[in-house]
């Protein structure tokens, strides 16, 4: 399953980044790293960017982007407690 397949509110854990060394890098650089958790905020109309949550903060992300992260969701609603260091 990839972020972009999450549900508004749903919680899950980050498992892989793919796409080329730049992608991956940046994903890094916003926090998006395996084994932290994440939950899906809005979806923005026709196609465009999400809203997701990383620890206390909320970044917006293109679509085409999130499906290169691969998440494992978190039935309970509460996702770990893994944060970006």
């Amino acid at each position: 399953m990839t972020l972009d397949d999450l549900r508004i509110d749903q919680h899950g854990v980050i498992t892989e980044c793919l796409g080329n060394d730049a992608a991956v890098c940046r994903l890094s650089e916003m926090g998006l790293v395996p084994g932290v958790s994440v939950r899906l905020v809005r979806r923005a109309f026709l196609g465009g960017p999400i809203e997701i949550q990383v620890g206390q903060t909320h970044l917006a992300i293109r679509r085409y982007v999130a499906q290169n992260v691969r998440i494992e969701v978190v039935e309970s609603g509460h996702a770990g407690e893994s944060s970006p260091q």
